[in-house]
This record gives structure tokens, sequence and C-alpha cells, in this order.
């Protein structure tokens, strides 16, 4: 059963929902030091337009390369692949910045050390495989920026050519050292040990960074689900069969839910699921599928049911995320009141009554 949302499509980039999360993240805490840059950037090198060879053309390059990278930084997050506009914003403004430099004449004095900027946004946003295909990118470019600005550098000394391309290597290398270890810590922080989703404290960011959004078409929808019955699972077989259940109902989730919109271990047995952009009709159908899928599944070896609650803010009204949770909870109480095993809507939406 359909839950609302159109097939998702995922690239080379990344390959999933974790991935694409990741990344994104990492780019939302650029974002604001990235402007910063671009303006440092083009008032540092806006009196050279007056100096160098073909002024009008350099300045139509660095205008084109630095714009479009400063206008998708912004849109890129509201795109279905955000990764593929990232990474290709990036290279196509590291090949205006060859072009103006090659241009310009200053080649020579080391002017394509500015590639040292899409370099480093590379290695601090993509996986490892990523910031390998794109330094390979960005080295073409060096030889070519030497090539056609500055030949007379690669028939005399060579060894500049290459110390530029160690030196952007090692800048790359550094920045994906760094970015791997803040991953590790994050990850640490905000994903669950036992079940591998992420946790509370992912959910809250990722509420946080929709607070106030609206979606004219539909609204932000979140379901809360919590396993029936599950302390008789701790008490007659012991803990460990209780962390496998959770493992298994962890698995069943993160098979379930498509798209960039990932399951949430909220602690104990309590799990959410965030959908931005889905209306009522779509979450709940949604929840019943996770229902269902529940009530098939073996999960450890016994078979159990899930109850829901279902809360979806209105089409145009910015998400209040604790507003929002309040009204899940409160739907999730009522079908644990009303037998288990059920979906029940936020009653603020429509009528509670659900069939199961």
């Amino acid at each position: 059963m359909s839950d609302g949302h159109p097939p998702v499509r995922y690239s080379w980039i990344t390959r999933d929902a974790v991935e694409r999360a990741r990344t994104m993240s990492l780019h939302a805490r650029f974002e604001r030091v990235n402007r910063f840059v671009l303006v440092l950037v083009a008032v540092s090198l806006a009196p050279a337009v007056f100096v160098v060879d073909h002024p009008l053309a350099v300045f139509a390059l660095a205008t084109v390369g630095f714009a479009q990278y400063g206008a998708i930084q912004a849109l890129a997050p509201a795109r279905r692949r955000p990764e593929v506009w990232l990474f290709w914003s990036l290279l196509v403004a590291a090949a205006c910045i060859t072009a103006a430099v090659a241009l310009s004449g200053l080649a020579q004095y080391g002017a394509l050390g500015l590639l040292l900027w899409p370099a480093s946004g590379l290695a601090s946003r993509f996986p490892t495989r990523v910031v390998v295909v794109g330094m390979s990118i960005i080295t073409v470019l060096l030889v070519a920026g030497f090539a056609f600005g500055a030949p007379e550098v690669l028939r005399d000394a060579p060894v500049v050519l290459s110390g530029f391309i160690a030196i952007n290597a090692a800048v790359a290398i550094n920045v994906s050292v760094l970015r791997l270890s803040d991953v590790a810590h994050h990850n640490a922080a905000t994903f669950d040990v036992l079940t591998g989703l992420p946790n509370r404290v992912a959910l809250r960011a990722r509420a946080d960074a929709l607070e106030g959004r609206r979606y004219d078409a539909a609204g932000t929808a979140l379901i809360v689900l919590d396993i029936d019955h599950f302390k008789r699972i701790n008490d007659e077989f012991g803990h460990q069969a209780g962390d496998d259940v959770l493992t298994a109902f962890g698995a069943l989730l993160r098979d379930e839910v498509r798209g960039d919109d990932l399951a949430y271990r909220l602690g104990g047995e309590e799990f959410a699921v965030l959908v931005p952009g889905l209306d009522t009709e779509g979450a709940t159908d949604l929840a019943q599928r996770l229902l269902h899928a529940t009530r098939r599944a073996h999960l450890a070896g016994h078979r159990l049911t899930a109850s829901a609650g279902v809360a979806v803010t209105r089409a145009g009204e910015p998400l209040s995320w604790q507003r929002l949770f309040a009204r899940a909870d409160a739907a999730l109480y009522r079908a644990k009141e009303d037998g288990r095993d059920r979906v029940r809507w936020d009653a603020v939406d429509v009528p509670a009554e659900v069939p199961a």
C-alpha cells in the first residue's frame, strides 16, 4: 500500500536514506560559513578584475561560478536528490575558477590555489568514494588550468603542478579524516546501538530543522508506535529476548519505511516515524501497513502486535514539534485504551475511530 510519497531515488553519491541525511546534515552545518566565504573571496578578488587579461570574461566566469553555487547551496535541500545538485555545483564552481584563472593570466602566480575551496567543500560533506571522484576531476582541472593558462610552468617547472596536486590532496585527506571522526561521534550520539535506528536526539534534530516549515499541499505527519505487551516478553523470556525483539522490530521498520524519512527509536519499546509533506490519509495508510507487517512477522520468534498514534499538521500550517508530538502520543494512548493493535488519529484532524 502506498504511503503517499512518490518513489525515492538515490544516487551513487548517497546510496540510502542514512547517507543522504548525513550528507545534508553536514551541508547544513557548513552552509552559513560558506556564505561568509563566498562574500570574502568575491570581495578579495574583485579588484583583480581591473588588472587581469580578458576582464569581462573573467568577471563573467567568476560570477557564474560563485552565484550558481550560492543559489544551489540554498535550494538543494528542497530537491529530490539534493546531494547530486551540491556535488555538481561544487565542480561547476571549480571549472569556472579554473577557466577564469587560465584566462586572467594569473595561473603562473598561484591563483589556481583557489581550487582548495571546492576541494575542501567536497571532503567536508561527501562519502570517501565521492571525494575520490571529485578530487580526480579537480586534478584534471589543475592540469588544464596550467596547460592553458601557464604552459611554461608545465614545461620549465612541472614540480609546481605536482606540488599543487599534493597540497589539494593533503587538504582533502585531512578534512576527510575530520569528517569521518565527526561522523563517528555524531553516530554514537544520535543512533541507537541496539536497533541501529536514529534515536530521540536525532528525531528532535530533524524536527528542529523542519520547525516552522509549511507544506501547502500536505502537512507533516508523525507516527508514534509502541509494541503491545512488550513487558511480558522481558518477564517470561528474559531481557535478552526483549532486546532481540526490539532489534527485529527496528529492522522491520527500516524495511517498511520508504524514502528519506527514517524510523526512530524513542526509547524502550516506543518508536516513531516523521514524514514531512504527507497528509492524514497517507500517514494512516503507512501506519496501517506497519501494523500489518508487525502482525505477520515473527519478531525474534515471537508473534506480537503494535499500536500506533498518528498526528498531522494541517496543510499550510507551520510545524510545532511539541504540539505535534503531544497529539500523536495522545492518539497512541487512545489506541492502547481501545484494545491495542490498531491505529488512532489525532482528534484534531479526524474522528478517532479508525479500523484496525
